[in-house]
This record gives structure tokens, C-alpha cells and sequence, in this order.
């Protein structure tokens, strides 16, 4: 019954957080934030251009010189002809692949939260004072936030790495191992809606643990951000443009619902 409840919450949670995309184009709209979209979602995008070009270098080494021409492999395929074991390795190599590309994006998620998180700290305080969020001045407040910021991806990356490796490890696993990228994908639509609950929650002017303990006891809103963050990116550059701003303003949004009016959840 607990393992019930636990998934009915979970899915609720995912549905509206999905559902706040909604509300977040018509905050949007309502404060005409539509450069800070662009600001961000161009930035954004020049970012993920240049991954996208050295993932490619990099996976075309890694997968095509090293471990099929430098191990034999491709050749002792090709000398066994077998059409059952040539399926098998390329269902093998599609999963190697996915999961590479999981571990790519994760690292260049955090890179973009490195990077971007001047900006990231001053748009979530812009949508939080179009909110009616009042930020009272603090001195080295905006260093000091931008400085945790980063401790917190730091703690995010490592925590997210130790499962990707035990996923890695299962991905070794016949049969099992090929809903490995479906396990890595969830943890990376997780973690990437825990740095925009982080965010949300440093715009209030709240703790960061208590970022960390609404994200641990509500996974499916950080899911759902996440779900939603990514499937925009099957948009070529019009959903990358507007992914980034649009999960921020619907994390903020979330976030103000559940802790002012949690009734209505």
C-alpha cells in the first residue's frame, strides 16, 4: 500500500509540474519576460551547439576507433557472420551509445549551471519579484547565493554520478541492462528540476537545505520540470531557445503554489 501511494504521489507530482508549463507562457506573456527567453534561450543554445559538436568527436572515437576497430570486434563480427550476434551488438552499441549520451548531457548540464549561474540567480530573482517576491539587499548577498549555487551543483553532480556509475555497472547485465537509459534519463530529468527548485528557493531567500529536503520529499516535481525541460529539446532550436527560461519560471511557479497554498495540492 506505502509503494502505491508513493507512485499515485509521485504521478500527481509529474502532472503538475508538466501543467505549469501552461502557467508559466502565460506569466510570461502577462510580464512580457520575452527577452530574458531569448536572453537566456540563445546563450543556451550557442552552448548546446558546441556540446552537440564535441559530443560527436567524442563518441565517434570512443565507439567506432576504440571499441570496434581497435578491439577486433567489428572484424570477428564480420568473420562469425552471424545475424543474431550482429543484432545483439548493435542493440548493444544503441544502449552504449544512450548512455554515453546521458552521461554527456549530465556533465554539460552542470557545465551550463556553472557557467550560467550569474544569470540563472538574476532571472530567478526578476520572476520572483514579478511574483510580488519583495528581496530585501544583503551585503554580497548575490556573491554569496551565486557561490552556494555552485557548491550545489557540485553536490548534485556527485550524487548524480554515483547512480549513473551503479547504472553503468547494471548496463553490463544482459537483457536488464538495456533499460539502463530509461533509469539515467529519469535521474537526469530529476537532478536538472532539483537545480531549478534550488533556484526558486534561493529567489525567496530560503535555505538551501531547503531546497534539498522539498526535492527529496517531492521527486515528481523535479521529474516533471525535468520530463518536460528536455522533451522541448525534440524542438531543433525553437524548444532549446525556450526551454531553459520557460522551466524556471514553471519551477518558480510550482514552487510558490505548493508552499503558499499546499491546500490546493
Amino acid at each position: 500500500m506505502q509503494i502505491k501511494f508513493t507512485i499515485t504521489k509521485v504521478l500527481k507530482e509529474i502532472v503538475l509540474a508538466i501543467t505549469s508549463f501552461g502557467s508559466a507562457h502565460a506569466f510570461i506573456s502577462k510580464h512580457k519576460l520575452w527577452k530574458w527567453v531569448f536572453i537566456t534561450g540563445i546563450l543556451y543554445t550557442l552552448f548546446l551547439l558546441i556540446c552537440f559538436y564535441f559530443f560527436g568527436k567524442t563518441a565517434s572515437y570512443l565507439l567506432d576507433e576504440q571499441l570496434l576497430e581497435q578491439s577486433g570486434l567489428r572484424s570477428w563480427i564480420s568473420r562469425i557472420n552471424s545475424g543474431l550476434l550482429s543484432f545483439l551488438l548493435s542493440f548493444t552499441l544503441l544502449v552504449i551509445w544512450l548512455i554515453f549520451a546521458l552521461c554527456y548531457l549530465s556533465l554539460a548540464k552542470y557545465l551550463w549551471l556553472f557557467l550560467a549561474a550569474p544569470l540563472l540567480l538574476h532571472v530567478s530573482q526578476i520572476i520572483a519579484q514579478r511574483m510580488g517576491r519583495v528581496i530585501a539587499p544583503v551585503n554580497n548577498a548575490f556573491y554569496r547565493s551565486w557561490i552556494s549555487a555552485l557548491a550545489m551543483a557540485l553536490r548534485n553532480l556527485l550524487w548524480q554520478s554515483v547512480y549513473l556509475l551503479a547504472l553503468c555497472l547494471l548496463a553490463l547485465v544482459p537483457l536488464a541492462g538495456w533499460v539502463v537509459p530509461f533509469f539515467a534519463l529519469l535521474i537526469e530529468c530529476y537532478f536538472w528540476g532539483f537545480s531549478m527548485i534550488d533556484y526558486a528557493f534561493r529567489a525567496r531567500v530560503l535555505d538551501y537545505k531547503d531546497a534539498i529536503s522539498f526535492s527529496g520529499g517531492n521527486k515528481g516535481y523535479a521529474m516533471g520540470n525535468g520530463i518536460i525541460f528536455y522533451g522541448l529539446h525534440l524542438i531543433p532550436i525553437a524548444g532549446w531557445v525556450v526551454a531553459p527560461f520557460y522551466a524556471q519560471v514553471a519551477t518558480a511557479i510550482l514552487c510558490e503554489q505548493v508552499i503558499v497554498s499546499p491546500e490546493k495540492n
